[in-house]
């Protein structure tokens, strides 16, 4: 999985993210899907860990929360971030992803995890209501069963 900082509006960066994502829904399909039942941005979750080396050392570069939630595009999602005052976006397709993972603790918090292809993984958490929202709104958005 691939990330890029998305803080400065740079149009190259973000026609890279939209090739592999697809493009954000329009204001007419956002409301056709929100009709249907898919909205169009996830539940929030605090995104605590990342198997891929860079991406884990930038989580943990403080000790800030890091929240994250998922846009809809055409052809999957895009994962948004931030780290320090900076804004990071990872664009998935449908189909990238293999596994979705919805761990209960005993506490009111729960993980979930999304594992790709070819391995690496990405940890959420947060209350379980929230995070069995973002796990309906990722089997429906990825195409995860």
């Amino acid at each position: 999985m691939r990330h890029w900082n998305l803080t400065y509006n740079d149009p190259n960066r973000w026609a890279e993210v939209y090739a592999i994502s697809g493009q954000p829904l329009g204001v007419f399909e956002a409301i056709r899907a929100g009709w249907k039942g898919q909205s169009v941005g996830s539940p929030k979750a605090v995104l605590t860990g990342a198997t891929c080396a860079n991406l884990n050392d930038l989580l943990h570069l403080t000790s800030n929360l890091k929240w994250a939630n998922f846009q809809r595009t055409t052809h999957g999602g895009i994962l948004y971030f931030r780290v320090l005052l900076e804004t990071y976006g990872m664009p998935i397709r449908k189909g990238d992803l293999e596994t979705l993972k919805l761990s209960r603790a005993a506490t009111q918090n729960a993980q979930l995890r999304l594992v790709d292809a070819a391995g690496e993984c990405l940890t959420f958490e947060g209350p379980e209501d929230r995070m069995v929202r973002l796990a309906a709104w990722c089997r429906d958005a990825f195409d995860l069963k």
